[in-house]
Parts: structure tokens; sequence; C-alpha cells
């Protein structure tokens, strides 16, 4: 009985110590920071115009990658952007809790070509045959925010009329 009590100390004296040990802690795996990359950085504000995103990690594209605009804090439904407002818009890849460096796009404002078109090339000086004329902004008739000017003159065209008392060649811009 003696050697029971022996053996049952040992053994519940083993137990105790390696209750008592630390337990092992696996390490964390090192966060994969997502990289963002766009194939322009320049874009016409003309709503067709676009920038084509790539989220990766690790070199490889991941479904789990969120690009957020900076601008409203909005995740983007696609890998591309388009905008009709010019200006600066910046960019980020979320994945889990890191995030990527900051992507800009510049929005560029698209110029407008400006259209005059006139009903006649030609009229008599009598101060009653008239010239009428159209506006036009890429290529849609404009009825407001324009005006025509006589480069001979400098004067600018009323109601989009114009008479002539002498006979020559005018020019005009609107």
């Amino acid at each position: 009985m003696k050697k029971f009590l022996s053996i049952f100390a040992i053994v519940a004296l083993a137990l105790g110590f390696t209750a008592c040990e630390e337990p092992t802690v696996e390490p964390q795996p090192e966060a994969k920071k997502p990289t963002l990359s766009v194939d322009k950085s320049e874009i016409l504000a003309n709503g067709a115009d676009k920038a084509t995103f790539t989220a990766t990690v690790e070199g490889v594209e991941n479904a789990d990658i969120q690009i957020i605009s900076l601008k409203n804090n909005a995740i983007l439904n696609s890998n591309t952007f388009t905008t009709t407002e010019p200006g600066v818009y910046q960019f980020k890849a979320i994945y889990g809790k890191e995030s990527s460096e900051v992507v800009e796009i510049t929005a560029k404002e698209v110029e407008k070509i400006v259209t005059l078109w006139a009903n006649k090339s030609e009229i008599v000086a009598d101060d009653t045959e008239a010239v009428t004329f159209t506006v036009k902004v890429d290529g849609e008739v404009v009825t407001d925010n324009y005006y025509i000017t006589n480069l001979n003159y400098n004067s600018k065209v009323e109601n989009n009329t114009f008479t002539a008392t002498v006979a020559g060649d005018y020019l005009f811009k609107a």
C-alpha cells in the first residue's frame, strides 16, 4: 500500500507541474497589406472615360478587398471609376484591418465645342434681309448663356439676327 501511495504521489506531483505550465501561444500571422493601382491617373469628367483599379494582396487579386472613395467614404461597386464632376479623387483598398496607400485620380473638365451656324452666307445690305444664327454646344442647340459678337464692329448681335446697311464681309463669334 505504501508503494501505491508513493506512485500516486509522484504521478500527482508530475500532473501538478504540467498543469502549471504556461499555455503556448501560436504567433499571429503578419497582417497582409493590400496594394491598389490604377491604369490611368487622369480621366475626362464626361461620365464615360474611366479608370480601372487593380487591388491585390501579396500580388494576388482578392474578392474580399474593398476599394473606398475617400471623398465620401463609399465602397465602389466595381473596379472602375467614372464621374461627371471635375476634381481630384482619392481611393484606397481595404483588406481586413489593413489599408493600401492612397491612389489619386484627376477628373478633368471637358472642353465644350461651340458651333455658330448661320442660315445664310450672303444677304443684301438693305437693312431688311437678315441672317439668323443658331448656337450649338457639343452639338446641342442652346437658347441661353451665350452671346454672338460681330467682330467687325466688336458689337453684340441682338436676337440672333444680323442685317447690314454697308456691303462687305462680316465675321461673327459665339
